[in-house]
């Protein structure tokens, strides 16, 4: 995807803005609701042409597919053990960063950053599961579909707030031969 490796190459670049980071997030998440609006529509007028016994059909082997994929999602991450995002990007700043204080302001960053993270992942969890029976509903109104991508992207905005915000205190406390490394490893975790 050329927005990673964009991403990816700023990362890079200690002079990179937080206007530069608040941008390119905003971009992202207006190009995501083009898509959920685009999705929406072609979702209502599916319904509108199908018979019960049809959907029932789709939802059925949807609910089948998503099962298998979280099996095998589930599957990768336990072959994950030192993958956290969270431990790799520690384990690259007590690396990296010899001066005790900065390493101490950088590892809190990084706390408060997983904590919100953490707090995020669990609210989007929480919207999709709360929202299953809904979501293969095939009388669904577009109105509800777009309440539930707000509230989705209300959760996507957060995370790439917080996620800025600690770009921003790695960019005041690491020195230039910090960043680098620290970022690379941070890179790592793109996808």
């Amino acid at each position: 995807n050329s927005h990673v490796k964009d991403l990816k190459q700023k990362n890079l670049e200690s002079s990179t803005s937080e206007d530069w980071y608040v941008e390119f997030y905003e971009s992202r998440l207006e190009e995501r609701i083009e898509l959920e609006k685009t999705f929406i529509e072609q979702r209502i007028a599916l319904q509108e042409e199908i018979t019960d016994e049809e959907w029932d059909s789709i939802v059925s082997r949807s609910m089948d597919a998503t099962t298998k994929l979280e099996e095998k999602e589930e599957k990768k991450e336990s072959k994950k053990k030192d993958k956290n995002a969270f431990a790799v990007q520690e384990k690259a700043i007590v690396e990296n960063v010899s001066d005790q204080d900065r390493r101490m302001v950088l590892l809190d960053a990084l706390s408060v950053f997983e904590a919100t993270y953490d707090n995020i992942h669990e609210a989007y969890d929480n919207i999709n599961v709360n929202d299953t029976e809904f979501l293969t509903d095939k009388y669904a109104t577009a109105e509800e579909m777009l309440i539930l991508a707000e509230a989705l992207n209300e959760q996507r905005l957060l995370l790439y707030k917080g996620n800025t915000v600690f770009l921003m205190v790695m960019k005041e406390y690491a020195t230039e031969e910090e960043w680098k490394p620290i970022m690379k490893a941070y890179n790592k975790l793109l996808k």
